[in-house]
């Protein structure tokens, strides 16, 4: 009997496309765990007094499924409770936590957090001759935090939650907290000012509450403060420097867009 031989080129070759072949089902592997991912959301319902401050004008955006105000609304609000949304498609997390409140009978949300994060990464491989070579991408998902409300107008219908355990005391003083800090600011627009200083309208320092500006830069956001605001310094209409407050964004960047025009925030 003849030995049997194999050749060495066939074995590399044997080898290669195992790999390839292993490597294919890694792949796929890897994308059908990633297609398994999906929104994560949790609804504390909220007892207890309902009486939350109402703002004279509030950034409100309705391009979404119900209105999203960037502070106190302007009429009577309930807090339904507490919604808390995550692993969304970064980017999608307020829209998604919008869609979740119309689901649950609510008539808008006041968006409390929101931002992106890195939870993990996907390892990544390709076969190079007879080297495998790995590399990872991160992944990135939004998250937000925001409060369910309806209007105080009677509703024939109660809204629907899969948690009937109240909030406790620390996640009441916190909704609380995020919602009642907020005061209307009424500001006039004046593109001459740096992005970080406002001017409010004249008098409007009068109707807001001793201790509302920080007295100095602020070195730690406070838990109630939304993720992406910015702390801003603040001036009288006469340009006295009042102290520091936080400010959406959004906020900042209308209010310096075009001079002498009013905006309640």
């Amino acid at each position: 009997m003849q030995p049997l031989i194999l050749n060495p080129a066939f074995l590399s070759q044997a080898t290669h496309t195992k790999n390839i072949k292993h490597m294919k089902t890694f792949l796929i592997l890897i994308t059908a765990g990633l297609l398994a991912s999906c929104t994560t959301s949790n609804f504390t319902p909220y007892e207890g007094a309902q009486n939350w401050p109402v703002s004279q004008g509030a950034l409100v955006d309705r391009k979404y499924a119900v209105p999203v105000y960037y502070g106190p609304p302007p009429q009577p609000y309930i807090v339904m409770g507490l919604l808390q949304l995550g692993n969304a498609t970064a980017g999608t997390e307020v829209g998604a936590a919008a869609n979740k409140a119309k689901e649950m009978g609510a008539d808008a949300i006041i968006l409390i957090s929101h931002g992106t994060s890195q939870t993990g990464t996907i390892t990544n491989a390709y076969v190079a001759g007879n080297t495998v070579q790995a590399y990872s991408i991160p992944i990135i998902a939004g998250a937000a935090n925001v409060a369910i409300i309806r209007w105080a107008a009677p509703r024939s219908s109660q809204p629907q939650s899969s948690r009937t355990v109240p909030m406790s005391p620390e996640e009441q003083a916190r909704l609380q907290a995020s919602v009642k800090q907020w005061q209307p600011t009424a500001c006039v627009k004046d593109a001459n000012l740096p992005m970080d200083t406002v001017r409010l309208e004249p008098g409007a320092e009068s109707k807001i509450r001793p201790g509302y500006f920080f007295t100095s830069p602020p070195a730690k956001r406070p838990d109630y403060v939304p993720i992406l605001y910015i702390p801003a310094k603040v001036l009288r209409n006469d340009g006295k420097f009042l102290g520091w407050q936080y400010f959406a964004p959004a906020q900042l960047k209308y209010l310096h867009e075009q001079p002498n025009a009013v905006s309640g925030l």
